[in-house]
């Protein structure tokens, strides 16, 4: 059985005439799904933000004036930059986009290798975002099958003709300095042999901060919502690559026709 999406949000505006349609699927644990936060301040509903209001996305995104500032769907917008829409870079955006939050708390790569497929049947995204593997780890469940997993889930992704983003996540060293070197490679290793988009840590600057006591829950394992635009900052380059790829190969073909 297919578990409902946490969200899903479609949005047009027309802005060129190069009409672009944009379908992101995000499949991901407790990490993507807003465990212990108010609904649509996660990092994936940020996106969806950025996504509306930014028009020129090879705009780099400012980072939060503060560290310690609450972020909220509602005060997003002075952080993705605007860009007037100019010949230059008006089919440099994606006028419809639907992002489809497909993350499960608690999941792992067993699982959502199972669900991705028919996730792809129902929603046929363009990009399939993956972020799978710390429950593993918390599992102890073997490397080799969370590499087997994530390698299953990137291919059916790329077969459906979707861009794939592998994001990565890390583990305290008290799990082992063998175990935490072999888990930590797994991404890049994925990605790497693939062919795919990879972020290596989608906690930097979270994880790392020395202001970790503010941006992770009580059981010091979930980020705060207050985490949530750093986190999205981790994953929008890689993101923006692929979405500014993918818009630059439609406009290339509406002016060819």
């Amino acid at each position: 059985m297919v578990a409902a999406p946490a969200f899903s949000k479609t949005t047009d505006v027309k802005v060129t005439s190069a009409v672009q349609s944009v379908r992101i699927l995000v499949v991901g644990d407790s990490l993507s799904a807003e465990y212990g936060l108010k609904r649509g301040s996660g990092w994936v509903a940020l996106l969806e933000n950025r996504l509306a209001e930014s028009v020129n996305w090879n705009e780099k995104p400012r980072k939060s004036s503060s560290s310690n500032s609450k972020i909220t769907t509602n005060n997003i917008a002075p952080q993705a930059i605007n860009s007037p829409v100019t010949a230059e870079n008006g089919t440099k955006i994606a006028p419809n986009f639907t992002v489809i939050n497909a993350s499960i708390s608690g999941d792992t790569t067993s699982g959502g290798r199972s669900r991705l497929a028919p996730l792809i049947d129902m929603h046929h995204p363009t990009h399939v975002i993956i972020e799978l593997g710390a429950n593993d780890a918390l599992r102890g469940l073997p490397v080799a099958k969370t590499e087997e997993n994530l390698t299953a889930m990137v291919q059916t992704a790329l077969a459906s003709k979707a861009k794939v983003l592998l994001v990565g996540i890390q583990i305290p060293p008290n799990y082992g300095a063998e175990f935490t070197k072999q888990f930590t490679a797994t991404y890049p290793k994925v990605a790497k042999a693939n062919h795919v988009g990879l972020v290596p840590f989608m906690l930097t600057g979270v994880a790392d901060s020395p202001h970790f006591a503010k941006l992770f829950q009580a059981d010091r394992i979930h980020p705060t919502e207050v985490a949530q635009l750093q986190i999205l900052n981790n994953i929008w380059p890689e993101l923006q690559k692929q979405l500014k790829s993918a818009s630059s190969s439609k406009a290339s073909k509406s002016t060819n026709h």
